[in-house]
């Protein structure tokens, strides 16, 4: 075999080993229960509701269930609604979920009916009683900004010559993947608020930025095949690539890989060269912060390439075509 020289899925950076939460029996059963009971089940469930325990290794049950359930929710709104095809917003959806959300910040359910809003209810006791109101609310608008985004249609990513622009797509599919809420579901992992100085410090914000677009741009990567020849989306990094440089699926590939490993090159300087503060506890802070960034981007690898979701033989990555 001639070596190419183009790097593929193995070639990316894996910053750790394998972590899994230990509770993640307990809190799977208790969330398939409930998943059951408002029929939000999909027929993918086992598939990817492992997922939050390798995200969150160190969380208690109780919180771990409480993520869970909510990345179990958006998991099933994604592949219950969400269509990359669309070539405009799903407006009765929008509305649907938006009141999902009003459910979520205040627990008062609306007259209308619909299997979605027991589900935001459950959430909203599930979360009001283990956080602040601060930091609360600015989960609820987390939410609401990943609700709005998988109910956008394809229109708004696109340039003037109907191409997805790299640029809008990347911002785009931050807000769209939920990776931008799962960042930050660390805070109430670790059961902290981050204060805003240390939160938005240019350092501590880029690396939070980093791990959101490693998050979502690697699953572009291992779902490729799901996504792009499955479903006939655009909206994948490999694909844009493909399509916007002229490129073959392994040259598509190549950018998307080196893509990844450059945010995860930067993410791993940050880390060596953090800021600190006179203040103790903010230091401390900052420090479990950073760590539930590394767990997530050990996560975006270890969980991405253990799970069936992405795995298919007739995919075009040799190293996802094996079933587990």
């Amino acid at each position: 075999m001639v070596w190419s020289g183009l790097l593929t899925l193995s070639d990316m950076i894996i910053v750790g080993p394998r972590r899994c939460n230990p509770n993640i029996h307990k809190a799977e059963a208790l969330v398939q229960d409930i998943c059951i009971r408002n029929n939000i089940k999909a027929k993918t469930y086992d598939n990817y509701t492992t997922m939050s325990p390798f995200v969150f290794p160190r969380t208690s049950t109780k919180r771990l269930l409480a993520i869970d359930l909510l990345i179990n929710f958006a998991f099933y709104v994604d592949d219950d609604i969400n269509d990359d095809r669309f070539a405009h917003q799903d407006d009765y959806h929008r509305r649907i979920l938006k009141q999902c959300v009003e459910i979520f910040m205040t627990g008062k359910m609306p007259q209308e009916e619909h299997k979605f809003f027991p589900v935001a209810l459950e959430m909203h006791h599930m979360f009001i009683h283990q956080t602040t109101p601060t930091y609360f609310a600015r989960l609820a608008k987390a939410l609401g900004r990943y609700l709005k985004a998988t109910t956008s249609g394809i229109d708004i990513i696109l340039d003037i010559n109907g191409k997805v622009d790299l640029q809008k797509y990347i911002y785009f599919r931050e807000h769209l993947s939920g990776m931008l809420m799962t960042v930050d579901l660390t805070e109430f992992a670790f059961g902290i608020e981050v204060p805003e100085e240390v939160r938005l410090h240019p350092h501590l914000y880029q690396m939070y930025r980093n791990t959101s677009q490693i998050g979502c741009l690697s699953n572009d990567i291992f779902s490729y095949h799901k996504e792009v020849n499955g479903e006939g989306t655009r909206a994948n990094l490999v694909k844009i690539y493909m399509d916007n440089e002229n490129l073959s699926f392994e040259e598509g590939l190549h950018r998307a890989v080196t893509h990844v490993n450059s945010l995860i090159s930067s993410f791993l300087d940050l880390e060596a060269t953090l800021p600190t503060w006179e203040d103790d506890n903010l230091n401390q802070l900052a420090s479990l912060y950073v760590l539930g960034m590394r767990d997530i981007i050990t996560a975006a690898w270890h969980w991405q390439a253990t799970t069936n979701r992405y795995r298919d033989p007739e995919s075009p990555i040799q190293e996802l075509r094996q079933v587990l």
